[in-house]
């Protein structure tokens, strides 16, 4: 759940670990109890993704996120995973009757997101807070504790409506231009205020990803459109933003506290995780299609991308094939059915 930006946040402790954590009045602001180690990549497995605990599990150290590949607007939008680490140790004490009061329940994030550059000026939107909790153990023998969770840090809100540059103090439209590009697209008039420019505001998919159609193509003969090119017939474009988030939450003994920053940068793309090998492409006769395709049958390779598709790992276009971003360019759709004549000719456009 996303809402407004949690004021305040009155609260900074940082513990010691050679203090008594579970009391409140034993704090230290020179040592830093818990922090975002990484960020961890889905393990497939029977039917389900798991995301691990364990620093040794495959990490990443930044993400992607292919807008071509969203199959609702709601999907539009990026899940972090990441692994907390906190260097409190268990208090717990069966013989002195101390029951556990180090545990760390994370409670939500403070998150301002960038346009490639983390200062001021580069914003994007104004900051806001996603409420998700997890618990994260106190370390045991000597050993650190590690919790996970998935956090969603771009919403689809984000990816619509991003375009929209704001005062982060005011929450009105800026009326001077920016260096934010989305706010400045080359088919809008520079310097015109965000509220009054026309029926299609810039946004984060505009900038990125409208696909192209070439003028009179047959979109339901060839539905694979330009994935190259923006919907004004100009090269595809790439955003790169930094999601900076603050975890907060409290410990189980009711101390409270905020971990420290984390950025992490997201890559926003049109098409580009999408892959057609070779094994996927079907012959001319199945399934009343003519040209590459790929509806072939067959095994998909489990992967990383099976748990989340469109994020972070290339996609095998079978396991997306109702899609028309993973049908290669020059398919060409025939819903006559496979025993439909061969066409005198195939003219869907090859981009590639």
């Amino acid at each position: 759940m996303v809402r407004a930006r949690r004021t305040g946040l009155p609260f900074v402790v940082l513990f010691s670990l050679g203090v008594g954590v579970g009391s409140p009045t034993g704090c230290d602001n020179t040592n830093v109890a818990i922090f975002i180690r990484q960020v961890q990549a889905p393990v497939p497995g029977a039917g389900v993704c798991t995301i691990p605990p364990d620093p040794m599990t495959r990490g990443l150290n930044e993400g992607t996120l292919d807008l071509a590949l969203a199959r609702t607007p709601q999907a539009l939008r990026y899940i972090l995973h990441p692994l907390f680490q906190t260097e409190i140790t268990s208090r717990r004490d069966i013989q002195a009757n101390r029951p556990e009061t180090n545990g760390i329940f994370i409670e939500g994030f403070v998150i301002q997101i960038y346009d490639s550059d983390p200062s001021p000026g580069h914003e994007i939107g104004r900051p806001f807070t996603v409420f998700q909790t997890v618990f994260v153990p106190p370390g045991m023998g000597g050993q650190p504790g590690f919790g996970t969770t998935d956090v969603e840090i771009i919403p689809s809100a984000v990816i619509h409506e991003g375009g929209r540059f704001t005062d982060p103090n005011t929450g009105e439209c800026v009326t001077t231009p920016t260096r934010f590009p989305v706010n400045q697209p080359i088919d809008d008039p520079p310097g015109v205020p965000c509220e009054q420019l026309p029926q299609h505001p810039p946004s984060i998919l505009d900038y990125v990803c409208r696909p192209y159609f070439e003028p009179g193509i047959n979109r339901q003969r060839c539905p694979v459109p330009d994935y190259s090119r923006d919907r004004l017939g100009r090269p595809a474009r790439t955003m790169r933003l930094i999601v900076h988030m603050i975890p907060f939450g409290r410990t189980m003994g009711g101390v409270s506290i905020e971990a420290p920053p984390f950025d992490y940068p997201v890559s926003i793309c049109c098409g580009c995780l999408v892959q057609f090998p070779g094994e996927a492409n079907a012959p001319e006769s199945e399934m009343g299609h003519y040209g590459p395709d790929c509806l072939a049958s067959g095994t998909v390779p489990a992967g990383p991308a099976l748990c989340s598709p469109g994020q972070d790992f290339p996609q095998d276009c079978r396991g997306c094939n109702s899609l028309a971003a993973c049908q290669p360019p020059g398919f060409v759709n025939y819903p006559q059915g496979p025993m439909s004549p061969m066409p005198p000719t195939l003219d869907c456009p090859s981009y590639r």
